[in-house]
């Protein structure tokens, strides 16, 4: 007689392993089967018509299946259900969900890998994909196939050290990486060609930065209070530093701007207490308001020639 699994019907019942559902059920609300973690697999009837957002949000070891010629493919991936986890068909003839559709996670251990094809998911401050072990994960490594990170990934992740990024990565969203207090390293791919909105803010134990040729710009906020970042290394083909982009870096002590870069945003370098010295090229149009507020022991040399 069930029909519908209501929103975060069966949230955090950690020890279950597996459930069938009825074949007249319709309807899996958003977070039912959030946490729960030891669920092994789930068999999806074909009268299901609607699956609400994150239904099996951290079941690292699940399997989904659902009848072939049915419609429900089509369903499951509406409104990036990326928990949706593909695995291979079983032996009463259901269809596999298509795995280059999604990324896979696995933790074990303090290292968080992942492994896949195309771009990750994007998330939110409220909802990430690694929120069950956060505090844990101390390595994330992204192997090849993946073509970018998504946002707020890895929000807060207050126990990452090190990232491992493959080539094939080309654009770390905004707020992946934001208030990660710990990470120290971060060496950015070749191919990287955009980096957002607050990307590395808040990542106090970042020392050195080189960012790749293709980034030609600097996103607002990307490394805003990266107060132990004291060398960073800017592509030559940049073309723009966004508003407060290193607002409060604390420990930058001298900058060249590459010849080229047109801009360089509002309050890009406020805060910047111990910048001494900072090259700017004449290709430079537009300083913003307080791009270097707080910097008092500056001084500005120019350059005038891209060969200089």
């Amino acid at each position: 007689s069930v029909t519908v699994i209501e929103l975060k019907a069966f949230d955090g019942c950690t020890n279950l392993q597996k459930i069938t559902l009825p074949n007249n059920l319709t309807s899996i609300g958003g977070w039912a089967f959030n946490c729960c973690y030891e669920l092994r697999e789930i068999k999806i009837p074909a009268s299901v018509k609607s699956i609400d957002d994150y239904p099996f949000l951290n079941c690292e070891f699940l399997r989904i299946y659902y009848p072939e010629g049915s419609n429900l493919e089509s369903i499951l991936w509406k409104g990036n259900n990326a928990e949706l986890i593909p695995y291979e068909v079983d032996s009463n003839n259901f269809e596999k969900i298509l795995s280059n559709k999604y990324t896979r996670w696995h933790f074990y251990d303090g290292t968080l890998t992942i492994s896949g094809n195309g771009e990750m998911e994007d998330y939110s401050s409220e909802i990430t994909r690694c929120h069950a072990y956060i505090g844990e994960i101390e390595e994330v490594i992204i192997e090849e196939g993946i073509t970018t990170v998504g946002e707020y990934a890895f929000y807060e992740c207050e126990s990452l050290k090190t990232i491992s990024l493959p080539k094939s990565i080309t654009a770390i969203k905004g707020s992946a990486f934001d208030n990660c207090y710990n990470l120290k390293e971060i060496k950015f791919p070749i191919n990287l060609k955009i980096i957002g909105n607050a990307a590395f803010s808040g990542c106090e134990k970042l020392t050195t930065i080189i960012i790749p040729n293709n980034v030609t710009e600097i996103s607002g906020h990307s490394f805003s209070y990266c107060y132990g970042l004291t060398e960073i290394k800017l592509p030559d083909n940049l073309k723009s530093i966004g508003d407060m982009a290193f607002y409060e870096c604390k420990g930058l002590t001298k900058v060249i701007i590459p010849y080229g870069v047109t801009e360089i945003g509002n309050d890009a370098f406020c805060g910047c207490e111990n910048l001494t010295e900072i090259t700017i090229p004449d290709s430079v149009i537009r300083i913003g308001e307080n791009a270097f507020e707080d910097c008092p022991h500056l001084k500005i040399k120019k350059r005038r020639f891209q060969n200089e």
